[in-house]
């Protein structure tokens, strides 16, 4: 008997042990992209931490160490943020440099660029967010309480190559390490922590370079855009607007429907005062 009872509970603690290892596999869950792309790249953050680099591969690696997680970007909907690559092409005393999110195959996607512009003693830094992603004339102007190092590699050297990232799909350098999205709460609030509250960052709507366009045409890629047009930001704004009204719509229809009319309540009323008399006469 003791045997019996014994073997029984033995065979219920590995059921229970099997029943919570399930669980426990089935409770991890893999957030895709949000709708909401322009909030998953916080570009305060990448204008702090371009003034804490000390030359563009630094920013670079920065922008893609698994430690500071600066981005939440998932365009390809691997499951899996995607690597931002460098590139940079320079023109007199204008750096103009592109972060490009890799998402496939020779596939990219600008998510932002970064003008920094010398005029005489004055060094301008404009992040500018792509129009696709951001909408029109997102613009980040960032007031740091220091000078930024990155700012003597640009212009100590008398020779200065433009610096352009080697790495591509599936050639990734060793100290990166992919992870995993997670929802914009969680983001927003780890965020806060890498964004320096040293600096001011100031939102404008008007670009210092008139010629950064036509310096942003010889590298563009917009992979992405081209293949999901309607997910951009203008779309996504009119669908957000369109379900508002829909929402304040039903809602105002759902208040008439519920609260009768005043031709309704007399009606209400004559038919109340005619059943009373019919029940008066019986």
């Amino acid at each position: 008997m003791k045997k019996t009872v014994i073997l029984a509970l033995y065979l219920l603690t590995a059921l229970l042990l099997s029943s919570t290892q399930l669980v426990a596999g089935s409770s991890h869950v893999t957030y895709t992209q949000n709708y909401q792309i322009d909030q998953d790249l916080n570009l305060n953050a990448v204008a702090s931490l371009f003034g804490d680099s000390r030359d563009l591969y630094d920013f670079e690696r920065r922008l893609n160490d698994p430690y500071y997680q600066i981005s939440n970007l998932d365009l390809n909907d691997d499951g899996y943020v995607d690597y931002l690559r460098v590139i940079e092409t320079v023109d007199a005393n204008l750096h103009f440099i592109v972060i490009q999110a890799v998402i496939g195959h020779r596939r990219y996607q600008d998510i932002a660029t970064i003008e920094v512009d010398r005029n005489y003693d004055q060094t301008y830094i404009q992040v500018v967010g792509n129009t696709y992603i951001y909408g029109p004339n997102y613009i980040i102007e960032p007031r740091y309480s220091y000078r930024p190092q990155i700012l003597n590699v640009f212009w100590k050297p008398r020779y200065y190559h433009a610096y352009r990232s080697t790495y591509r799909w599936r050639h990734y350098p060793s100290y990166y390490r992919p992870w995993r999205p997670v929802p914009l709460p969680y983001y927003h609030r780890h965020i806060r922590r890498h964004i320096s509250h040293a600096n001011s960052y100031r939102y404008t709507r008007h670009r210092r370079v008139r010629h950064s366009r036509r310096m942003h045409h010889q590298i563009k890629r917009d992979d992405y855009a081209k293949r999901y047009p309607r997910r951009s930001y203008r779309h996504r704004t009119r669908t957000t607007r369109s379900e508002a009204k829909m929402k304040t719509q039903y809602r105002k229809d759902k208040k008439r429907a519920v609260r009768p009319t005043p031709r309704h309540k007399n009606r209400q009323k004559i038919q109340q005062k005619s059943i009373s008399r019919e029940r008066s006469l019986y």
